[in-house]
């Protein structure tokens, strides 16, 4: 979520660094995540958890998002769009602390 932060607050070239950094990182949360995702919920419903996340982050990550960089692009700037997306992801990311893992 930071390194998508600094994506849009980044001039110049440090925008390259931050493109170059922020998918090292972003593959970082995938196994972590989905473990965390299968830990959630009762034993019966875990492959249900999973499986259902994957087609909602396909939608959410190829349509929803790009589709608000864009508003944001219209009515304010792409960086601020890419950083409202950063904010969002380290949100959802301060939000796991409240997690009940089972």
């Amino acid at each position: 979520g930071i390194t998508t932060i600094s994506m849009g607050a980044a001039p110049g070239r440090w925008v390259l660094a931050a493109v170059f950094v922020q998918p090292l990182l972003a593959v970082c949360f995938f196994p972590a995540g989905f473990a965390a995702l299968s830990r959630i919920g009762p034993s019966g419903s875990r492959n249900l958890a999973v499986s259902l996340t994957i087609p909602i982050a396909f939608l959410l990550g190829g349509g929803a998002v790009p589709s608000l960089i864009g508003l944001m692009g219209d009515v304010v700037s792409f960086a601020a769009g890419i950083m409202l997306v950063g904010a969002a992801i380290t949100g959802g990311a301060l939000l796991a602390v409240w997690l009940k893992l089972r």
